[in-house]
């Protein structure tokens, strides 16, 4: 399970969306963690910031604790005398580890986008979503990035400026459609003026697993058709009618949970939680 967070890290990293440093090895007993080839101490692993070093050790792939002797540091050489450069390497690599110390502990992994260091799915999402979500093409962000844009306004109802909440939540579509869902679902669901405040209705939402799996799923379709109406406003002269679009928000979300215990498209229509 931690390989596939880590890689997915890597790739979320080369997308500069979450820096890389932020998942790392918590030092306990040294023997799960690999003391050159682990991100554990200082911006990086030590096998990249000391290459020399890494070549020389005549173990590479060594634990922690395979360093640590009687308390101190130790080291094993492929050869005993190697230069001013590996000698000064050597001393910014022990003052970099020097406060280091193991414990009974377990090895154990460190997370620093949340506070108390745990790694949890929804606050990565959330860092997703912060990072993805403003950086979707409408005209505001487009006229941020420096390209001429006449109008920012939202041509479907020109009331205000085409950003991501004007378009999901603010316009008179959006404002339509959301109505329609909150009769549909039959559940108490606010007025969202932001992505981020639907994600923390979604998130706080009183409901059973099953049902709070189906509200995401029908909300996260509405963006999504919202988002669609947005391309078709833009780039086609017959966009979708408000009808059309709830139509079709009901029909992708059932066939998303469609094998979550939906059995039927009329049970679907009727009571979709």
């Amino acid at each position: 399970m931690w390989e596939k967070i880590v890689g997915s890290y890597t790739q979320l990293h080369e997308r500069d969306i979450i820096p890389i440093f932020t998942l790392r090895h918590k030092v306990g007993c040294g023997s799960l963690v690999h003391f050159w080839m682990d991100d554990w101490v200082g911006n990086g692993m030590l096998r990249l910031r000391y290459n020399r070093l890494f070549h020389l050790d005549s173990n590479p792939n060594c634990i922690i604790r395979d360093r640590i002797a009687d308390g101190t540091w130790s080291w094993n050489w492929i050869r005993q005398r190697f230069g001013g450069r590996n000698e000064e390497a050597l001393l910014s690599t022990v003052a970099e580890i020097g406060n280091v110390s193991l414990s009974n502990q377990p090895d154990s992994w460190h997370w620093s986008i949340n506070p108390d260091g745990i790694f949890m799915v929804n606050a990565k999402r959330n860092q997703i979503d912060d990072c993805l979500l403003p950086s979707l093409p409408n005209r505001l962000n487009l006229s941020i990035r420096g390209l001429e844009i006449p109008i920012i306004t939202y041509p479907s109802c020109n009331a205000g400026v085409e950003s991501n909440d004007h378009i999901f939540f603010g316009c008179d579509t959006a404002t339509v459609l959301w109505r329609l869902i909150r009769v549909w679902v039959d559940v108490s669901m606010t007025m969202f003026s932001s992505c981020s405040e639907w994600f923390q209705w979604v998130k706080d939402c009183r409901a059973s697993k099953v049902s709070k799996d189906r509200v995401y799923v029908i909300t996260a379709t509405t963006l999504w058709m919202l988002w669609r109406y947005q391309n078709g406003v833009t780039f086609n002269s017959h966009p979708m009618r408000n009808c059309d679009i709830f139509d079709n928000i009901r029909l992708f979300s059932w066939l998303k949970c469609r094998g979550r215990k939906v059995h039927s498209w009329n049970s679907w229509l009727n009571h979709p939680l």
